[in-house]
């Protein structure tokens, strides 16, 4: 997801500072410059560190602690953005700035002390390449009514998607201090174009809401369990639009054989983890339907990892739970007593029986609902056994091959280096996604060739 070149992008910031005059004039200046990339530049900062950390100046009054700046805009159209308790007010880029003048246009000052000017120089990255993102944070309301905080801010197309404690995030841009425990929520955007997402996570559990509406933070809390719902935390709006979805091969079903993020694998002792958080080298359960018992298998990689992805999927709800799979990821269904085949999950209709197996039932589970559906993320965790248990049906590690057995057979090169030399492998999984697409063809012309048998039989 990441364009590359803002990332290395180097930007010269000259800021001349004038510590007795409100106009850039007057024999008394100091004079800086630095180099920030592109990711930095828009960085919120305390004017106080700024300043400080910056110039080695101290800047008088304790309320420029409690002042947050940043830059923003793009090319020769960029601003010096100041804020404090909600109110913000900017000062343009390549004119004189007088720092007291702005204080007390944003409530942080009464005008009596003299906080200099500053002129700054520099030109900012492409207009094509930033994103701006206009925030309204309502504090006591959970509908996004009545009073609001607003502010913005510019990104990039690889800063979009980072991830925030939501402690960070309100306290940064708004100067709201949020309960202790948003400390441990974290947040990040996703999606892309018109189609983003806002996502609250809360130990290994999250919950996604579209950035076209109102959230209200109390109730997302609530849902990932970080939150009895006895706290208003606010509301938020955003406006933001992702860069284009065309260029995110994986917005749409077609090219991406995965799961979806909020499902869950199992440790040895059944305990849920997120499919997100685990790790190469981790050990997964899966389910062996001959023996009728589950056993521990190994990560060894993984065939598909896009935390950011906009994603089709078919959710598939079954009499124990449910599970989001890509229509062409293969999962595991009975077909009689002793018969167990591996069939494409758009393939799965209301009838059917998966393998299930938790902590507590070992069970085929009738398939009674199944629905298109669109979310961001897509994982596909690679095993020694080809399967695992996800939501607690067996599902195959493979996609968009009509067999198991020939795909699992295709991947045992990777696994035998793997168990010989774990701990020296640089060999990647997309040599071995090369040779799954050959496999593929093959299995086709197999399959073309069986039906033409049928037909001349016939």
């Amino acid at each position: 997801m990441t364009k590359g070149s803002l990332r290395s992008s180097s930007i010269e910031v000259f800021v001349t500072y004038y510590p007795v005059s409100s106009s850039c004039t007057g024999g008394n200046f100091q004079s800086f410059s630095y180099n920030v990339d592109t990711m930095e530049l828009y960085k919120v900062h305390s004017l106080y560190d700024y300043f400080f950390n910056y110039f080695d100046v101290l800047l008088p009054g304790d309320e420029t602690q409690n002042v947050n700046v940043h830059f923003s805009g793009c090319e020769d159209n960029i601003f010096l953005d100041a804020c404090y308790n909600g109110g913000c007010s900017s000062g343009h880029v390549g004119s004189c700035i007088d720092l007291s003048s702005l204080l007390v246009a944003i409530g942080a000052s009464e005008g009596n002390t003299d906080y200099g000017s500053i002129l700054i120089d520099l030109r900012g990255p492409s207009c094509t390449s930033v994103i701006q993102v206009y925030m309204q944070y309502y504090a006591g309301s959970y509908s996004c009514d009545g009073g609001y905080l607003y502010t913005s801010y510019y990104s990039d197309s690889t800063n979009l998607y980072n991830e925030f404690t939501l402690y960070n995030f309100i306290s940064n841009y708004f100067g709201v201090t949020l309960p202790s425990i948003t400390e441990n929520v974290n947040i990040y955007f996703a999606g892309c174009g018109d189609k983003m997402l806002w996502k609250t996570c809360y130990d290994n559990t999250c919950q996604e809401t579209s950035l076209q509406h109102c959230i209200d933070i109390s109730s997302q809390l609530v849902r990932i369990g970080a939150s009895q719902g006895a706290t208003n935390y606010g509301s938020i709006m955003f406006e933001v639009t992702g860069p284009p979805c065309s260029s995110f091969s994986s917005f749409s079903s077609g090219g991406v054989h995965c799961l979806s993020e909020d499902s869950k694998v199992y440790s040895s002792t059944f305990e849920e983890m997120n499919i997100r958080s685990i790790k190469q080298n981790d050990y997964i359960l899966t389910f062996d339907p001959k023996s009728n018992a589950t056993r521990l298998t190994r990560v060894i990689g993984w065939l598909d990892k896009k935390e950011n992805a906009v994603v089709g999927f078919r959710e598939i709800k079954h009499e124990m739970g449910y599970l989001k799979i890509s229509p062409y990821h293969l999962l595991l269904i009975r077909l009689g007593v002793n018969r167990v085949e591996a069939v494409f999950a758009k393939e799965i209709k209301v009838g059917d029986k998966l393998l299930f197996k938790n902590s507590s039932v070992t069970a085929t589970s009738q398939v009674i609902q199944v629905k298109n559906v669109v979310h961001v993320g897509a994982f596909a965790p690679l095993t020694m056994d080809g399967t695992f248990l996800a939501n607690g049906v067996l599902v195959s590690c493979y996609a968009h091959f009509p067999f198991h057995q020939v795909a699992h057979l295709g991947f045992a090169p990777y696994r035998w280096y793997n168990a010989l030399m774990a701990d020296f492998l640089i060999l990647k999984l997309n040599i071995y996604i090369g040779l799954l697409k050959a496999l593929l063809q093959w299995s086709n012309i197999i399959l073309l060739v069986k039906l033409l048998k049928l037909r001349v039989v016939a």
